[in-house]
């Protein structure tokens, strides 16, 4: 070919859906590739198959950056390659192999434990507090945000934390808890 287009970079994500028939689960991958920054790309084609550097399955997706192949067969490894194209109808080379288990889904529900962390002030001032919730499941990468922040320093008294975990699908999980810092204005022993 006299012209290449830009090379696409290609990731899978797994995903489980509903089954289809009494005895077999039927599954889907869902593709996802980053846009070629090749200002002439007007397109996308996935190939895909059953067997390692054999792609026999073609799928052009136009200038989607995404593709759900379903009815796959739970328990089988699926391999995916993606090509760009432009308008004289040049194709890239593929992208790197990329390979996915039908039905490969942790199967494990996002949960988060938030930690109930606890400081005495000796002095009564505020203090600093760090702290890390526990995640669990959900599809990664998983995000967690806490408000307020690991690192923020809480006055006497008690403080809810609310931390939110968010996982590559939008799942999400919260929890909550109390930060407390007590005020003992005895001095430490041995201070």
């Amino acid at each position: 070919m006299p012209k290449t287009c830009g090379r696409a970079s290609v990731w899978v994500l797994f995903v489980l859906v509903m089954g289809l028939g009494r005895a077999a689960l039927a599954s889907t991958l869902t593709v996802f590739w980053d846009p070629s920054p090749d200002l002439e790309v007007t397109g996308y084609v996935v190939s895909y198959g059953t067997q390692a550097g054999v792609h026999p399955i073609e799928r052009d997706v136009g200038t989607s950056t995404s593709l759900a192949v379903s009815g796959l067969t739970d328990g089988v490894t699926y391999y995916f390659v993606v090509q760009a194209y432009d308008a004289q109808g040049h194709v890239s080379v593929p992208s790197e192999e990329a390979s996915g288990v039908a039905g490969a889904l942790s199967g494990r529900p996002l949960i988060i434990t938030c930690p109930a962390p606890s400081v005495t002030s000796y002095d009564g001032g505020s203090l600093a507090m760090v702290f890390s919730p526990v995640v669990s499941g959900g599809t990664p990468p998983v995000t967690t945000v806490c408000l307020p922040p690991s690192g923020t320093v809480f006055p006497v008294g008690t403080t809810t934390i609310l931390c939110t975990a968010t996982d590559v699908l939008g799942t999400t999980a919260s929890c909550s808890a109390t930060a407390t810092v007590v005020a003992n204005k005895q001095r430490k022993s041995g201070s």
